[in-house]
Protein backbone atom coordinates (compact mmCIF):
# COMPACT_ATOMS: atom_id res chain seq x y z
CA UNK A 1 0.00 0.00 0.00
CA UNK A 2 1.19 3.47 -1.25
CA UNK A 3 1.16 6.19 1.13
CA UNK A 4 2.24 9.97 1.47
CA UNK A 5 3.49 10.59 5.23
CA UNK A 6 2.75 14.68 4.66
CA UNK A 7 -0.99 13.93 3.66
CA UNK A 8 -3.62 12.28 5.85
CA UNK A 9 -5.26 8.96 4.59
CA UNK A 10 -8.68 11.45 4.49
CA UNK A 11 -8.90 14.77 3.19
CA UNK A 12 -12.26 16.34 2.54
CA UNK A 13 -12.42 19.49 0.19
CA UNK A 14 -15.24 21.99 1.08
CA UNK A 15 -16.42 24.30 -1.93
CA UNK A 16 -15.87 28.01 -0.36
CA UNK A 17 -17.71 30.98 -1.57
CA UNK A 18 -15.31 33.52 -0.73
CA UNK A 19 -12.16 31.31 -0.73
CA UNK A 20 -10.13 34.33 1.46
CA UNK A 21 -12.82 34.93 3.63
CA UNK A 22 -12.85 30.98 4.74
CA UNK A 23 -9.27 30.23 4.90
CA UNK A 24 -8.73 33.36 7.30
CA UNK A 25 -11.47 31.96 9.34
CA UNK A 26 -10.36 28.55 9.23
CA UNK A 27 -6.78 30.04 10.63
CA UNK A 28 -7.90 32.80 12.97
CA UNK A 29 -11.31 31.40 14.57
CA UNK A 30 -10.51 27.27 14.73
CA UNK A 31 -6.53 27.81 14.74
CA UNK A 32 -5.86 25.77 11.63
CA UNK A 33 -2.61 26.26 10.06
CA UNK A 34 -2.24 27.17 6.20
CA UNK A 35 -0.15 24.23 4.62
CA UNK A 36 0.15 25.71 1.55
CA UNK A 37 -2.40 28.33 -0.65
CA UNK A 38 -2.33 28.42 -4.32
CA UNK A 39 -4.86 30.48 -6.42
CA UNK A 40 -8.32 29.26 -5.83
CA UNK A 41 -6.90 26.54 -3.11
CA UNK A 42 -5.92 26.73 -0.14
CA UNK A 43 -4.79 23.42 2.61
CA UNK A 44 -4.98 23.92 6.26
CA UNK A 45 -4.54 21.47 9.10
CA UNK A 46 -4.76 21.28 13.06
CA UNK A 47 -3.59 18.50 15.41
CA UNK A 48 -3.38 16.40 12.15
CA UNK A 49 -6.44 17.15 10.75
CA UNK A 50 -6.01 18.07 7.10
CA UNK A 51 -9.17 20.03 5.05
CA UNK A 52 -8.78 21.37 1.19
CA UNK A 53 -10.29 24.70 0.58
CA UNK A 54 -11.36 25.63 -2.72
CA UNK A 55 -13.69 28.19 -4.31
CA UNK A 56 -16.67 27.31 -5.99
CA UNK A 57 -15.55 28.12 -9.14
CA UNK A 58 -13.68 24.81 -10.39
CA UNK A 59 -17.59 22.66 -12.20
CA UNK A 60 -15.47 19.71 -12.02
CA UNK A 61 -15.98 19.36 -8.35
CA UNK A 62 -19.36 20.45 -7.99
CA UNK A 63 -21.90 18.11 -8.83
CA UNK A 64 -24.93 20.47 -8.29
CA UNK A 65 -25.98 23.84 -7.60
CA UNK A 66 -24.74 24.94 -4.53
CA UNK A 67 -26.93 26.61 -1.82
CA UNK A 68 -26.36 26.94 1.89
CA UNK A 69 -26.26 25.25 3.87
CA UNK A 70 -23.15 23.32 1.96
CA UNK A 71 -22.47 19.97 3.06
CA UNK A 72 -26.34 19.23 4.03
CA UNK A 73 -26.42 15.96 5.54
CA UNK A 74 -22.73 15.76 6.40
CA UNK A 75 -20.70 17.09 9.10
CA UNK A 76 -16.52 16.62 10.04
CA UNK A 77 -15.56 15.47 13.51
CA UNK A 78 -11.89 16.86 14.27
CA UNK A 79 -9.98 16.15 16.95
CA UNK A 80 -8.84 18.66 18.84
CA UNK A 81 -6.43 18.83 22.12
CA UNK A 82 -7.94 21.43 23.52
CA UNK A 83 -11.92 22.15 22.50
CA UNK A 84 -12.19 24.40 25.66
CA UNK A 85 -9.85 27.08 24.60
CA UNK A 86 -11.56 26.54 20.75
CA UNK A 87 -14.75 27.30 22.05
CA UNK A 88 -13.74 30.15 23.49
CA UNK A 89 -12.05 31.11 20.38
CA UNK A 90 -14.80 30.79 18.41
CA UNK A 91 -17.28 32.56 20.83
CA UNK A 92 -14.80 35.54 21.48
CA UNK A 93 -14.87 36.27 17.61
CA UNK A 94 -17.99 36.62 17.58
CA UNK A 95 -19.68 32.87 16.26
CA UNK A 96 -22.19 30.99 17.58
CA UNK A 97 -21.60 27.19 18.99
CA UNK A 98 -24.86 24.92 17.26
CA UNK A 99 -23.90 22.78 20.70
CA UNK A 100 -21.90 24.18 23.48
CA UNK A 101 -19.10 23.07 25.21
CA UNK A 102 -20.76 19.01 26.65
CA UNK A 103 -19.37 15.52 27.36
CA UNK A 104 -20.82 12.56 26.12
CA UNK A 105 -20.10 8.63 26.18
CA UNK A 106 -20.05 6.24 23.14
CA UNK A 107 -20.03 3.05 23.34
CA UNK A 108 -16.88 1.39 22.45
CA UNK A 109 -16.62 -2.26 22.68
CA UNK A 110 -16.76 -3.43 26.73
CA UNK A 111 -16.10 0.31 27.36
CA UNK A 112 -17.28 3.81 26.88
CA UNK A 113 -15.15 6.23 24.79
CA UNK A 114 -15.76 9.73 26.16
CA UNK A 115 -15.08 13.61 24.75
CA UNK A 116 -15.50 16.89 25.39
CA UNK A 117 -17.03 18.43 22.36
CA UNK A 118 -18.31 21.38 20.11
CA UNK A 119 -20.53 21.74 17.13
CA UNK A 120 -20.29 24.77 14.85
CA UNK A 121 -20.91 25.65 11.46
CA UNK A 122 -17.90 27.97 9.00
CA UNK A 123 -19.18 30.47 6.61
CA UNK A 124 -20.68 28.52 3.96
CA UNK A 125 -22.46 26.12 6.81
CA UNK A 126 -20.43 23.06 6.87
CA UNK A 127 -21.11 21.88 10.21
CA UNK A 128 -18.14 21.15 11.89
CA UNK A 129 -17.88 18.78 15.31
CA UNK A 130 -14.47 19.37 17.34
CA UNK A 131 -13.80 16.83 19.62
CA UNK A 132 -11.24 16.16 22.36
CA UNK A 133 -10.68 12.91 23.85
CA UNK A 134 -11.32 12.34 27.65
CA UNK A 135 -11.04 8.95 28.21
CA UNK A 136 -12.51 5.03 28.61
CA UNK A 137 -14.39 3.73 31.23
CA UNK A 138 -16.25 0.54 31.88
CA UNK A 139 -19.34 0.23 30.90
CA UNK A 140 -22.12 1.16 33.07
Amino acid sequence: MLSDPEFAPLIPELACADLPASIAHYHDVFSFRIIFKRRGFAMVERDGAQIMLTGTDSPRLISAPLERPFGRGMHLRIAVTDVADLADDIEAAGYSLAEPLHEVWYPLGQEDAGYKQILTQDLDGYLIRFAQAIGRRPRE
